[in-house]
């Protein structure tokens, strides 16, 4: 890779200024200036970068990055063992930077697009996804000490293309931890930011097997509460049914839905609540008492 600066740089003020490239650089050298801050490691991956930054190192030091278009390629990260898939993989994500400030804290982020984006994860006994414990700092004791403002941010469009999701739940009593594989997933959410308690435009596809699903309409992040147009096609059921509040006195081996109508979800009590009006069928049903 290659790294390119042009700018005015002040020894008497310790300021930098000016224009910043970076084109093709491996990020798997670059691990060791992130002082292992989490477990995940990173497997491959290629930095593409370009902007404009202020950067001062005098009595404080600030980063300041106004505006900015950075890529990242063919990025993995490695996996948690031996024969399993990386949890984490994309072949592009391109994020536009509108503007990055570190003293006041403040992250302002235009576009942010995932290409190709692979989540594998697995839901264990304790109900904990193991993405969260890979990601997790290793300086959580001392960021709890931080006395410095929270951090503001915000992203004006988060999207996916042709995404996919490998889920394993080990979490189901009596149940036999069967994968569940969604493909082909397209989608954004509009407008997000660290105010999670606000709702925002959502849209989401995809494939589960032969069948597929599409949904618009309202998402607020934390708690969670969701005003969606949910349409399926032939979309087989039987991995969900374990899920269900009431248990059954059959094992339902397939289970074919086609629906259209609205859903709505909502997080906000300690049972969560489902609420669907619309139309639904069901097809090639099959049950084993």
């Amino acid at each position: 890779g290659s790294l390119g600066a042009r700018g005015n740089v002040d020894l008497a003020t310790s300021h930098y200024a000016g224009a910043v490239a970076l084109k093709q650089v491996a990020l798997v050298p670059l691990q060791a200036l992130a002082a292992s801050a989490t477990p995940a490691r990173i497997a491959k991956g290629k930095l593409d970068a370009s902007g404009q930054l202020r950067l001062d190192w005098g009595k404080a030091f600030n980063l300041h990055i106004e505006p900015a278009q950075l890529g990242i390629s063919d990025f993995a990260l490695e996996p948690q063992a031996r024969g399993l898939a990386a949890p984490v993989a994309w072949r592009k994500l391109d994020v536009g930077i509108t503007r990055l400030d570190l003293a006041t804290r403040n992250a302002q982020l235009d576009k942010v697009t995932a290409n190709g984006l692979q989540v594998d994860a697995v839901r264990e006994r304790d109900d904990k996804i193991n993405l969260a414990s890979l990601f997790a700092s290793k300086q959580a004791a001392s960021a709890s000490n931080d006395e410095g403002p929270a951090w503001r941010w915000s992203i004006a469009r988060l999207g996916v293309e042709q995404g996919s999701l490998r889920l394993t739940d080990r979490s189901i009593d009596g149940a036999r931890p069967t994968p569940l594989l969604v493909e082909a997933l397209n989608g954004n959410i509009e407008e997000l930011s660290d105010k999670l308690d606000q709702p925002r435009r959502a849209k989401l596809e995809g494939r589960i097997g032969k069948g597929s699903f599409a949904t618009a309409g309202t998402l607020q992040p934390l708690p969670a509460v969701a005003d969606l147009q949910l349409t399926t096609k032939r979309l087989d059921i039987a991995g969900f049914v374990p899920y269900a509040s009431v248990p059954l006195n059959v094992e339902v081996t397939s289970a074919r839905l086609s629906s259209d109508g609205k859903l709505h979800y909502d997080r906000r009590r300690s049972e969560p609540r489902f609420d669907y009006t619309g139309n639904a069928a069901f097809e090639r049903v099959r049950m084993q008492d």
